[in-house]
């Protein structure tokens, strides 16, 4: 049974500083008591239990770890481990399945472990956070946005979408890029590949768009046709494509959408966010 609130308290750890390289992990020829303490300070318990053997070696243990601390004698490893094996472990869910494989899936054809990636944010931005994750079983990372443009961070990281007449319509993200150059992102990948060859890397890469649809290596582009007996004028196309495409979109005012061919690249945003499908990909061909 999942539990609502930990069992243990994390007062019972309060003077552990989550080390890393922990000391306490060095001294203990059984277990790696960090994980166990980071699992248990971050209301994790279950995660914890798993990493248990089925004997508890600490039963005849004269507390090495505890001794070996950074402040010695003052955080009860122990009693902490006691605790997960007499109080938490009866009340765990599940149990590690001994085969792995049974969670292998995959995602649009490309193999998995498992169902678990990190998300695309700081802890997706380097070696050395996405090497942590996969030795901690994660099956793969999105990597932070790639940029090929200068980086100049952004406060507050939220702008306002206004349609005709200035009016409020909607608020978009102003994306954090990674801050690392191409040329370093590309060693990163390399040595994670290199490294778990077997763990998939989800990486996409942002640049300034100068040209027009007219300049840009396509045979075609197919615009979106809108429907007005349709659309409700929620402007979520707005949204999307002022945020995740090419800003060829305005509110007009009679609240719908506004098409600038020139920007337009035919990628199809808007059509997927559309509530009531009063977008449709019949408009205007441009062959080349």
């Amino acid at each position: 049974m999942i539990q609502n609130k930990p069992i243990i308290r994390r007062t019972e750890m309060i003077r552990c500083a989550l080390c890393h390289d922990a000391p306490c992990d060095k001294a203990c020829p059984s277990l790696k008591p960090s994980n166990l303490l980071r699992s248990i300070w971050f209301e994790n318990e279950q995660s914890a239990v798993s990493l248990l053997p089925d004997d508890n070696p600490c039963a005849a243990c004269s507390g090495m770890c505890e001794e070996s601390c950074v402040r010695p004698g003052e955080v009860k490893i122990k009693d902490l481990v006691e605790q997960l094996y007499t109080r938490v472990k009866p009340e765990t869910e599940t149990e590690m399945p001994e085969d792995e494989r049974r969670l292998a899936c995959d995602l649009c054809g490309v193999p998995l472990e498992n169902p678990f990636l990190l998300s695309s944010s700081v802890v997706a931005s380097n070696y050395d956070m996405c090497a942590r994750a996969f030795e901690a079983g994660w099956a793969g990372i999105c990597f932070k946005t790639v940029c090929s443009m200068d980086i100049h961070e952004a406060s507050p990281r939220f702008s306002a979408i206004k349609g005709e007449g200035g009016s409020l319509i909607g608020f978009k993200n102003i994306e954090q890029l990674s801050d690392h150059s191409v040329k370093e992102n590309m060693e990163i990948f390399r040595r994670l590949k290199e490294n778990y060859p077997t763990k998939v890397i989800l990486a996409s890469i942002m640049g300034s768009l100068s040209a027009s649809t007219d300049t840009l290596e396509r045979d075609t582009v197919l615009f979106p046709k809108f429907h007005k007996d349709q659309c409700i004028g929620c402007g979520r196309c707005v949204i999307s494509c002022s945020d995740g495409g090419h800003q060829a979109l305005k509110l007009g005012p009679d609240r719908m959408p506004v098409l600038n061919g020139k920007k337009c690249v035919g990628c199809h945003l808007c059509i997927l966010v559309c509530p009531q499908q009063a977008i449709s990909p019949m408009g205007k061909r441009i062959s080349r």
